[in-house]
């Protein structure tokens, strides 16, 4: 439903043993990754497991500093922290798509898909995007704020003519209502299940990610450091990311940090 997202509400009921221990909902922020850093700053590992939320962010980024936007109240827009060990950074991406794909699909009706490195689709319209960033910690252990925004109750007039074709929502593709609080429910359940490292570092992540992306065997275009790339898709590697045999001959692997796929 459209109403303002209720931490209370959200709680009641949940099984979790870490994601979601303390849930914060807000009116607006800068953003909820921005938000989630100045509580690890403010207290250290305690923070371990809190969910923030927003109806509004001022300052919305994907990856790589893109600007996100959204109108008030019409997205799923979270940042969960953990304290992880700093080379579980590309496998918490991994798992945060499959995450959310999965809590899309248990809650509506759209069968939500995975596309590298870290959107969430349906098929060719994006319906979301992930974006972890690591907080180095003084003992050189990381927090993780994993933000995850996905398009709730808009409408095509909601997005930028310029991704009009290539933006969705559920209110575009369910055939039912779409209620938010679930989806916020959804997406911390199947977060705590997927992304403590002892999960997201299991082969089954790598599993479910491929079941759910229809990348693998697939030609691709890529952007980093300036440089473009085209090739086909042969694999994910867990600990490094993308592995891709170049049209031009060779193969190579992108990492999920510095890399763009272009359009």
């Amino acid at each position: 439903m459209s109403g303002r997202l209720d931490g209370d509400a959200i709680r009641a009921g949940l099984r979790i043993e870490r994601v979601g221990r303390r849930i914060v909902c807000c009116d607006e922020l800068d953003s909820t990754n921005l938000e989630a850093r100045r509580q690890i700053e403010r207290s250290g590992r305690t923070a371990d497991g809190l969910v923030i939320m927003t109806e509004l962010q001022s300052a919305g980024r994907g990856r790589l500093g893109r600007a996100w936007h959204s109108p008030r109240g019409a997205s799923l827009l979270m940042t969960a922290v953990l304290f992880e060990p700093t080379e579980e950074a590309i496998r918490l991406v991994l798992a945060s798509a499959v995450a959310t794909a999965r809590a899309v699909r248990a809650v509506t009706d759209v069968e939500a898909t995975v596309r590298w490195p870290n959107d969430v689709y349906v098929r060719t319209r994006k319906l979301g995007g992930i974006l972890v960033e690591a907080v180095t910690q003084p003992d050189e252990s990381s927090a993780f704020a994993i933000g995850v925004g996905i398009n709730c109750l808009q409408h095509a007039a909601h997005f930028p003519p310029e991704l009009r074709h290539r933006a969705t929502s559920l209110e575009l593709e369910s055939a039912h209502a779409v209620d938010r609080g679930a989806l916020a429910k959804a997406v911390i359940l199947a977060f705590d299940e997927w992304l403590p490292h002892e999960r997201a570092s299991s082969p089954r992540v790598i599993e479910e990610w491929s079941r759910l992306n229809d990348d693998l065997g697939r030609r691709i275009e890529l952007s980093r450091d300036g440089h473009d790339y085209a090739g086909t898709v042969l694999e994910i590697d867990p600990n490094r990311g993308l592995l891709v045999q170049l049209d031009e001959g060779g193969r190579e692997l992108f990492d999920p940090f510095t890399t763009t796929r272009r359009a």
